[in-house]
C-alpha cells in the first residue's frame, strides 16, 4: 500500500497507553506528506479490537469447542467470560492465573501445576525480577525522592543533629533543595523532642519516629513521600 498527498488515513482505534509517543510518531510521519488524518478524537469511529458477547456466541457456535480458557482481560472479565461459556453449553471452562499449568487431555481438564512467572530486568550485569527489591527501591525514589537523617547520640541524649541530605528535590528557582528543607528538620528536631531519655537507647524506636515525621513533613512541603534512612552514630 503506497500513501500520497490526499489520501485519508483513519486511526479507528484508541491509543493504548504506553503508545502515544509511537503513535504520535506515525501521524506527523502521514502529516507531513500531506495526508488527511482522522481520528477517534474527532469523530466517534472507535471500532474495538475485543468481541461483544453476540460475537462471542456466533464463535462458540461455529467452532463447538469442548474446552474454553479464557486468558485475557482483568480477572473479572475472565470470570464473566468463563461463566458465558459454559451459559452456551460449553463442557469446560477454566479460569487460570498467570503461570498456572492446565492439563487439556488426556483425563478432566484441571490446573496442574504453576511455574514462575513476570517481568525480569537487566540491572547492570543481573538478571533480576521487577519484583526484587531494590528494583521496588528504585521506583520509589525516582517518582518520591530520598533523604537521609543522621543523628549523633551520646550519653543518653542527641550530641548532634538531626542532619537530612536530600536527593530528588528542588526549590522553586531549579535549584537543588535547601530552604524548603528547613520544616523538614523542625519536624525531625520536634519527633526527637518528644521521645524520652529512655528512648535514646532504642534504635529502632528511633528511626520509627524519624521516617514518620520526615516522611509526613515531606508529604506537606512537597507533596512527595521519599524514601528515607536512618543513621544513628553513637559515641
Amino acid at each position: 500500500m503506497k500513501l500520497g498527498e490526499d489520501d485519508t488515513v483513519i486511526f479507528s482505534s484508541r491509543v493504548i497507553p504506553g503508545n502515544e509517543r509511537a503513535i504520535s510518531e506515525i501521524q506527523n510521519t502521514l502529516a507531513e506528506r500531506n495526508i488527511k488524518l482522522v481520528t477517534a478524537r474527532q469523530f466517534d469511529i472507535h471500532v474495538s479490537g475485543h468481541p461483544c458477547r453476540d460475537e462471542l456466541r456466533r464463535m462458540y457456535m461455529w467452532a463447538k469447542p469442548q474446552i474454553a480458557v479464557p486468558v485475557h482481560g482483568e480477572r473479572r472479565h475472565i470470570m464473566e467470560h468463563a461463566r458465558f461459556a459454559k451459559s452456551l453449553q460449553i463442557p469446560y471452562a477454566i479460569t487460570p492465573d498467570n503461570g498456572h499449568v492446565i492439563r487439556l487431555a488426556p483425563g478432566p481438564v484441571e490446573l496442574i501445576d504453576e511455574v514462575p512467572v513476570g517481568r525480569l530486568h537487566v540491572d547492570g550485569e543481573v538478571l533480576t525480577s521487577d519484583k526484587a527489591g531494590g528494583m521496588w527501591e528504585r521506583r520509589k525514589m525516582a517518582y518520591n525522592g530520598h533523604m537521609t537523617v543522621s543523628v549523633v547520640i551520646a550519653k543518653g541524649k542527641i550530641e548532634d543533629g538531626p542532619v537530612i541530605v536530600a536527593r530528588g528535590f528542588s526549590e522553586p528557582d531549579g535549584r537543588p533543595a535547601d530552604e524548603s528543607l528547613e520544616p523538614i528538620d523542625e519536624a525531625a528536631e520536634s519527633a526527637l523532642a518528644t521521645m524520652k531519655r529512655g528512648d535514646f537507647g532504642d534504635d529502632e524506636k528511633i528511626e520509627k519516629m524519624l521516617v514518620k515525621a520526615v516522611r509526613r513533613a515531606a508529604e506537606i512541603q512537597f507533596g512527595k513521600r521519599p524514601l528515607v534512612d536512618i543513621t544513628i552514630h553513637r559515641v
